[in-house]
């Protein structure tokens, strides 16, 4: 937050304040089935990371590799807006609504 505020040129408190209040109400809870599913994609995820592992190795064709780190961002992403974040793991509101955000983040990984 603090470089947020310093790229705002305001006080880390002011900041603070004014995000709090751009951000309106906190998000409800997450839906029991996103709770599940999430735990689904982890362990997908996980299957994923593991060949992806083998690929950087050597120990399976290199032209599935592309494939597979494709996948598996798509899968973080999922993961991630099934509870509410955005790509960058931030509350999905909070992310929308900061000031000079500019445009659609990518994938920063898990």
């Amino acid at each position: 937050m603090r470089w947020r505020a310093a790229r705002a040129r305001l006080p880390a408190a002011a900041y603070a304040r004014e995000a709090s209040l751009r951000a309106g109400s906190p998000p409800g809870p997450v839906p029991a089935l996103n709770i599940f599913s999430v735990g689904q994609l982890g362990r997908l995820a996980n299957n994923l990371n593991q060949l992806t592992k083998l690929a950087h190795q050597g120990r399976t064709s290199p032209l599935l590799l592309p494939c597979l780190e494709a996948i598996l961002a798509e899968v973080r992403k999922l993961r991630r807006e099934l509870i509410g974040l955005d790509p960058l793991g931030e509350p999905a509101d909070a992310a929308a609504g900061e000031a000079g955000g500019g445009g659609k983040r990518g994938d920063a990984g898990s």
